[in-house]
């Protein structure tokens, strides 16, 4: 759940930073959504650690950057972008398999 969710916030954000007239540079509007949506996951952990029955979890925010980081590869892969992100995109499925299978069944 955390994968898809923070893959959402980092792709909308990518594809907001995408449109005309105004157009980020690729490697800013890359970085730049994936660090909104990692910063949000950071703040919902925080606030999860002050609510009663729920918890701070590391594995939690693994999955949150990790589901970022796949929707922006993903994404500049998609829209031909160009660069290295084959890589990259591979590391960030399996970053985000990790954090789903640790936060399932460890956290």
């Amino acid at each position: 759940m955390h994968v898809v969710a923070y893959a959402c916030i980092a792709g909308s954000a990518w594809l907001a930073w995408s449109r005309r007239p105004v157009r980020a540079p690729q490697r800013m509007r890359s970085i730049g959504s994936w660090s909104v949506a990692a910063a949000y996951g950071v703040v919902d952990e925080l606030h999860q650690s002050y609510v009663p029955g729920r918890d701070c979890s590391a594995f939690d925010l693994v999955s949150d950057a990790a589901g970022a980081a796949l929707a922006v590869f993903l994404l500049r892969g998609a829209l031909g972008v160009p660069g290295r992100w084959r890589g990259a995109a591979l590391l960030a499925a399996g970053g985000a398999m990790f954090g789903v299978l640790s936060a399932t069944y460890l956290g």
